[in-house]
């Protein structure tokens, strides 16, 4: 007994096999520009800001160590504002690229809930925890999500926050 492939299975493929010849032809971009660190140790008000600017007991949320950010590293209490690192300068085009590892602590309110962060960018408006923008998510067992927050005015932003608790 002979099977038939139908016309939707047979244009299926050939979407497929289009798909991975083409991307294969194309090469990487090169990079126009050097490699630049937007949270450079000094540059705390320079190059960047930290969301609350107001902390109990002059505690940090954010340690820069050359090309290292500690998040709540030396943070003393059980419990932690939710912040965030935003660059000063705002970028039309780049690529992100990070490593990160969870510490043992984990502070209220979030004492029961997995470890959570992110990377937002295309942000519109005020530099507030959760603006308007775009969020890859880092959680704890399920990092790269894509969520959008406040989404009705995002077209247009070239603000990038790289960093938040």
């Amino acid at each position: 007994m002979k099977t038939k492939i139908t016309p939707v299975v047979t244009l299926l493929l050939y979407f497929c096999a289009f798909f991975l010849f083409s991307s294969q032809k194309t090469a990487p971009e090169k990079p126009s520009s050097n490699w630049v660190n937007p949270f450079p140790k000094d540059g705390l008000g320079k190059s960047y800001s930290i969301t609350p600017n107001d902390l109990p007991d002059n505690q940090q949320l954010f340690n820069i160590k050359k090309n290292k950010i500690e998040v709540l590293y030396a943070w003393k209490g059980d419990e932690a504002p939710f912040g965030m690192i935003t660059t000063n300068k705002e970028y039309s085009h780049f690529n992100f690229e990070l490593e990160y590892k969870w510490g043992e602590r984990k502070f209220a309110p979030r004492l029961e809930a997995k470890r959570d962060a992110g990377i937002v960018f295309h942000i519109k408006g005020e530099k507030v925890v959760w603006p308007t923008c775009l969020e890859c998510q880092i959680q704890e067992g399920d990092t790269g999500d894509l969520w959008v927050i406040k989404a009705q005015k995002l077209i247009g932003s070239k603000k990038m926050v790289l960093l938040y608790y």
